[in-house]
């Protein structure tokens, strides 16, 4: 599985240095991304009874520690009608990146084939360019992990 983009975002970070992310191009496994969900949105089929696990589109420069995702990450919706949530599990040992990809008829949690949820490396990277807002490479690789989400 692959995926890949340019994210856009906020020129300035706010006081903690985040970046809200204003929109995205790219795909996933050569599907197009057909947009950004808002922040405080959920991906179709990433609730349990009780709560949905909603995102925050924010994006912090740096690389490493912390993370440049948070346990909220970004939603993205897919032109084949498929949805992606991609954030930082720092609730597991050891802490990842995690995409959860949910696939139609969407359903409670936990996740049941062929929805997934997969880990592995985010790096978003400054470029400089004509926009009006900072772009930024997205580069993501995942591979299989069980799901383990717990949030407080």
């Amino acid at each position: 599985m692959s995926a890949s983009g340019r994210l856009v975002t906020t020129n300035s970070p706010d006081p903690s240095g985040i970046f809200t992310i204003n929109s995205i191009t790219g795909q996933r496994n050569s599907v197009p991304i057909s947009g950004l969900l808002p922040a405080g949105s959920f991906a179709p089929g990433n609730c349990t009874p009780t709560i949905c696990f909603t995102s925050d589109n924010r994006l912090r420069k740096s690389q490493g520690v912390p993370a440049q995702l948070n346990t909220h990450g970004f939603n993205v919706s897919f032109i084949d009608g498929t949805y992606a949530n991609y954030f930082f599990a720092s609730f597991l040992s050891p802490p990842t990146y995690l995409e959860f990809f949910s696939v139609p008829p969407f359903g409670f949690l936990p996740a049941v084939p062929p929805d997934s949820e997969l880990a592995g490396t985010f790096q978003a990277t400054p470029i400089p360019g004509p926009l009006p807002a900072a772009g930024v490479i997205l580069g993501l690789g995942w591979a299989r992990r069980l799901r383990r989400r717990v949030r407080a």
